[in-house]
This record gives C-alpha cells, structure tokens and sequence, in this order.
C-alpha cells in the first residue's frame, strides 16, 4: 500500500497509473482528494468507482468483515473512516468532475461494475 505522505507522492502516482494505462491495463489507485486534483490534470481516461449512498450499512458491515478477518491496521482505518465519514465520502466522489462507476451491490465484483461501462 502506498501512503501519501508527500507532496510528491500523488504525482507519482498518478504518472506510474497513467503509463500502465497507456500500456491498456485497467488501474485503480486512491480516491484521496490530491491524487484526483492531479487526476484532473491527466489526459487519461478517468473513472470514479465508488458504492451508491444507500450501500451505507452493507459497505460498513463488509468492512467490518474484512477486518475482522485480517486484523490489519489499513482496514480498521478503513472502518472507521467509512462508520464516520460514509456520505460525505460519497458525495466527494460524486461531485469530483469525473464520470461515476456506481457499485450497487456491496456483494458484487470489480468485473460487475466495469461490465457496465
């Protein structure tokens, strides 16, 4: 996992996701607010995928599990992030400026939501 800790640091990122995509891999990386902004100044083909406002509780309860199941200090951020911040998070992406994927199901897959596009 890559933590943001500089200002370098979405540059970078954002320029190693922009040659896989130009290579035609399919690339997520963070939905963290300085990684969109220098999203924004990329000429690749952008896509926020995030689950719809009314996954609230089932997105809640799937991170729990993950959790629980791994322990992991990334997922208890995660957690807690989504128990506090769930909407708010949502409609950032929602309004970022980019087209949206939606995920409406909290059990489905990565490949359910790229099928739609």
């Amino acid at each position: 996992m890559l933590e943001i800790e500089s200002a370098s640091c979405p540059v970078c990122l954002v320029s190693a996701a922009a040659a896989l995509s130009r290579q035609g891999y399919t690339v997520f990386t963070s939905s963290h607010e300085v990684v969109r902004n220098q999203l924004k100044q990329s000429s690749e083909d952008v896509r926020v995928c995030c689950p719809a406002p009314e996954l609230r509780d089932e997105w809640i309860q799937r991170l729990k599990e993950r959790y629980e199941r791994t322990a992991l200090e990334k997922d208890y951020r995660a957690l807690m992030n989504a128990v506090d911040r769930y909407e708010d998070n949502i409609h950032e992406l929602l309004d970022s400026g980019f087209p949206v994927l939606l995920i409406e199901s909290a059990t489905g897959s990565v490949e359910d939501v790229l099928s739609k596009t």
